[in-house]
């Protein structure tokens, strides 16, 4: 299965007040053209597309993930999103600036909106752990959700798992720092990594530095969004699983 993972988009932001709107929606438009051209089977979006309270360009930054979600699924691709810290509504709803692709998703349409922790079958023996942010409003605990469920939604079979959370040990750059947002909840990678070749990769977000850490793979940021990201190399990954 080929699998194409973008996330950390903050469509929303602005840099000494200019904004990267039109930066960041190339890029998106440009990763789903590899993915049609690529014929991937799953195109996989980490969290961070905008903060809900940035105002009214939200509208933008939404318009522009279902416009990517309408021409994957027009493509025959399905497109996962999964929520991260800096797109929850902390009201007590439960929306995201995700939300509104469940319109699509509610038509079978190829689209999946991972806001809760999940699991999604992807074929051929394969599974798709989500592990979005854990909102204060609906929040939940990583290690008990994997320990709970894990057996019987894995059914043998190989995993590969989508987190927006923190990671021990990892450096963290100006994503926790200049673009701070929420709480930090772990990733229990000790127990996913207990259950061996089941867990066939692991694509973590929330970090915009793109690295390899311990059997985790760090997507990155498409773009460096503050001077303290300038050693970062902007990018999303393509992986055969």
């Amino acid at each position: 299965m080929r699998i194409l993972s973008i996330g950390d988009v903050h469509a929303d932001k602005r840099l000494f007040g200019f904004p990267r709107f039109d930066e960041v929606e190339a890029v998106m438009l440009r990763s789903v053209d590899v993915a049609i051209e690529r014929k991937v089977d799953l195109y996989e979006f980490g969290g961070d597309l905008a903060d809900p309270d940035s105002g009214v360009c939200v509208f933008r930054c939404v318009r522009l993930a279902l416009e990517c979600a309408r021409r994957l699924s027009l493509a025959g691709i399905l497109s996962t999103w999964l929520s991260g810290n800096h797109d929850v509504v902390e009201d007590g709803s439960g929306d995201t600036t995700l939300t509104p692709l469940r319109a699509l998703q509610a038509t079978g349409d190829r689209v999946v909106v991972l806001e809760r922790p999940g699991w999604v079958q992807l074929g051929n023996g394969l599974q798709l752990l989500a592990l979005p942010y854990t909102a204060t409003s609906h929040t939940y605990n990583p290690e008990a959700f994997v320990r709970d469920t894990w057996a019987k939604r894995a059914e043998g079979g190989k995993v590969v798992t989508t987190l927006h959370l923190g990671i021990e040990g990892v450096q963290p750059g100006e994503e926790t720092k200049e673009m701070s947002r929420g709480r930090d909840v772990l990733y229990p990678q000790a127990l996913v990594a207990s259950k061996g070749a089941q867990a066939a990769a692991q694509l973590a977000h929330h970090y915009h530095r793109r690295q390899d850490f311990r059997g985790i793979h760090v997507v990155g940021a498409p773009a460096r969004f503050a001077f303290g990201e300038r050693e970062n190399e902007p990018s999303f990954t393509i992986l055969e699983v």
